[in-house]
């Protein structure tokens, strides 16, 4: 939410360009999307607002973590590569998350040689620390970050049986409590957002059908399992997840399960 404007980023269709689109209300969206030729990306998009700024991070096609933002939400400035002065760019094969969290922008992403989870925050969204891991387990899908009851959370899709693991951190230095979900197995990178609902998990199946699953709780050990399946919403991609202009309304946005590719949003309320 930003500037009182729903905003959902993807990758283009055709262009691979950052692409765009924002509602006022949560259902009727922007139609055609924006599309930012001039920004090629080769993941999903991730956005965060800090500092009345909207920040927009993304795998470049040079295997680097990229940044843009914007301060009125039309115009982007250049692009730059996400790094630290520790370790150099922040180089990836998935795409990144973005979270705001003790007074600080919080990127989590894959490490492209080991396969774990990392993450590394930024009081300015330029300059980062770290990186530091998240969770002892490799992944096999981007992570997901989301805030709740004061909480930084991420999920993961493990490489082990495709479970969801979920850790936390209370500080934003240093990320524990891992917990495994050994009954939930998922198709696609989970996606994780606070809400009155409690802390929500959604994902693809692990299956051909590619079912929209869910799971919630008060904490991140403390998910429910078995996961609830929709078996009338089927995606074509790994979801977006996030609360809109209150916490009481749940977005969950995803790629149709076709060669269309058509944008869908549906909401819990």
């Amino acid at each position: 939410l930003f500037r009182g404007l729903i905003y959902i980023a993807f990758k283009a269709t055709g262009t691979g360009s950052l692409a765009i689109t924002t509602s006022s209300d949560g259902v009727n969206f922007s139609s055609p999307a924006s599309v930012y030729t001039s920004i090629p990306i080769e993941s999903k998009p991730a956005l965060a607002v800090f500092n009345n700024t909207l920040y927009v991070a993304y795998l470049a096609p040079a295997g680097t973590l990229q940044m843009t933002y914007t301060s009125d939400g039309t115009n982007f400035a250049t692009p730059y590569t996400l790094g630290s002065a520790g370790s150099g760019p922040f180089n990836s094969f998935l795409g990144p998350a973005l979270a705001v969290f003790n007074n600080e922008m919080v990127l989590g992403y894959i490490d492209q040689y080991t396969g774990y989870a990392d993450f590394a925050a930024s009081t300015d969204g330029r300059t980062f620390s770290g990186p530091a891991t998240i969770s002892s387990q490799t992944t096999a899908s981007a992570p997901s970050l989301a805030v709740y009851n004061g909480v930084l959370y991420s999920a993961i899709q493990s490489t082990t049986n495709h479970q969801l693991v979920i850790d936390s951190s209370t500080n934003g230095q240093v990320f524990s409590n891992e917990t495994s979900y050994p009954g939930i197995t998922m198709g696609s990178a989970p996606a994780i957002s606070g809400s009155n609902y409690g802390l929500v998990v959604a994902f693809m199946s692990n299956d051909s059908y590619h079912i929209l699953f869910t799971t919630s709780g008060p904490s991140g050990s403390q998910l429910a399992s078995p996961a609830s399946e929709y078996s009338g919403i089927r995606m074509g991609s790994a979801p977006g997840l996030s609360t809109g202009f209150d916490a009481s309304v749940l977005y969950l946005a995803f790629q149709s399960n076709d060669s269309y590719h058509w944008l869908f949003v549906t909401k819990t309320e």
